[in-house]
């Protein structure tokens, strides 16, 4: 057999054991990369530097006022990366997510304005964007927020939670309450003092002392006695109360306002006025855009043209106060990716009316919070409809130690297993999706 010389004929007489080791380096180099790589991840994961001082909120009927300073020092936007602080309210299932500040390197932000110029995708209200962070680049700002009051914000808190977008995706990376159990205390009118006047002691409160007297009387066995004590008594007790009740009035406190507070009246200004909608918007599976060819949505979005419609062009309509979204998410699924849906459906819902409405500024300012999961307006379907098994479906959602999540693989095993749960989801989820709108407005003339 002929030896190969030269480099080639070697080359190729070898080539299988060459490949099998350069596919054995080749492995070496892709996990110490991978190591490498998820060690830079690790790090980029560390939280930026920012720190919130003096976080305070004030409740009024009308509004919350809230506010903080926010100290940003030695900025570091990993990968060209952003850094997002979004303040919310929060009760319960309900949110309100408030303007946001953004600290994002010069590149982001140059891809952030082409994206809004070239997408109608919602992005959230800003209070301040700092598009131009360098490395050890140091900020401070005062955050204020003036916020409409609803009903559900009592016993409500605000929340901060800090995202942060670098190589390692987009990820939450801080989450704390900065004010808890928001509640409205209507002010009270404290009285006038009161002045008491106490009249000198009038005979039955002479009887009243000598009935206390008695046991002492009783104990002596001669009965003029008794009236010798009663002789002796009566001058005492003038004496010492007299000159208290003349010379000094007893002036009575105002009641603590706390007392007052429960029974202060409410002031109801007959000019203003509310109108609400309840709307089951669809959506397609995952999809968070309003698309007015969707199922029956034309006919839902008319009656909305319908209200503003009619606030716009009606002479007596003063002005529209205030806007509110609130969407609403059914169960199934996970939670976290329905409170994901509910938001965004929400948000996006809120930019329709913008782009519907552009220059009505209430639309522009308007507010939005949603429920991820409607599991109290789930039970009060269950418990007004004719649904198999419906006391083990109440249980349920009622048990206080399940999680969302074991709440809705609960119902799934319901017997007849798969009839329930396929008749919640055809019949009774379809109803829990949907947006309320409300909209306060003020009348020039109110109704007499």
């Amino acid at each position: 057999m002929r030896q190969a010389n030269s480099p080639a004929e070697q080359n190729s007489t070898l080539g299988p054991y060459r490949t099998k080791g350069v596919k054995r380096l080749a492995k070496t180099l892709l996990l110490t990369a991978a190591a490498v790589v998820g060690t830079v991840a690790i790090a980029h994961a560390q939280r930026q530097n920012i720190t919130l001082v003096n976080p305070a909120a004030t409740v009024s009927a009308n509004a919350i006022e809230f506010g903080v300073d926010i100290k940003a020092e030695n900025l570091v936007m990993r990968c060209n990366g952003k850094v997002t602080l979004e303040f919310a309210i929060e009760s319960g299932t309900q949110r309100m997510a408030l303007p946001v500040v953004t600290f994002m390197a010069p590149s982001q932000a140059r891809f952030e304005a082409r994206r809004r110029l070239l997408s109608d995708k919602y992005t959230p209200d800003t209070f301040i964007t700092y598009d131009n962070v360098r490395r050890g680049d140091s900020y401070e700002l005062r955050y204020e927020q003036q916020i409409p009051w609803q009903p559900w914000m009592s016993g409500s808190s605000i929340i901060l939670r800090e995202y942060t977008h670098d190589c390692s995706g987009d990820r939450q990376t801080n989450s704390e309450p900065l004010v808890t159990s928001l509640a409205y205390v209507a002010p009270g009118i404290a009285p006038e003092p009161e002045i008491v006047y106490v009249e000198k002691p009038v005979p039955f409160e002479v009887e009243r002392v000598i009935e206390r007297a008695v046991p002492v009387i009783v104990e002596r066995p001669v009965p003029f006695e008794v009236e010798r004590v009663i002789e002796r008594e009566v001058p005492v007790i003038v004496e010492r109360e007299v000159p208290v009740i003349v010379e000094a009035p007893v002036i009575v406190e105002a009641p603590a306002p706390v007392i007052l507070q429960a029974t202060a009246p409410v002031v109801v200004d007959p000019r203003r006025r509310t109108a609400t909608l309840s709307l089951p918007i669809g959506f397609e599976t995952n999809i968070t855009e309003v698309r007015a060819w969707f199922g029956n949505n034309n006919y839902e979005l008319a009656r909305v043209d319908s209200l503003f419609n009619a606030l716009h062009n009606d002479a007596n309509v003063a002005s529209i106060h205030n806007v509110y979204i609130t969407g609403y998410a059914s169960p199934e699924g996970g939670y976290a990716h329905n409170e994901m849906l509910a938001r965004r459906r929400s948000e996006n819902f809120k930019w329709y009316l913008a782009r519907r409405f552009a220059g009505d500024d209430a639309i522009a300012r308007a507010s939005v919070s949603w429920v991820a999961e409607d599991w109290n307006g789930l039970e009060r379907l269950v418990e007004a409809g004719d649904i198999t098994n419906k006391s083990e479906v109440l249980r349920v959602i009622r048990n206080p130690r399940l999680t969302w999540d074991a709440k809705e693989d609960a119902l799934k095993l319901i017997k007849p297993w798969s009839f329930v749960y396929r008749v919640l989801l055809d019949e009774v989820y379809p109803r829990l999706r949907r947006i309320e709108l409300v909209v306060s407005y003020e009348v020039k003339e109110p109704d007499l």
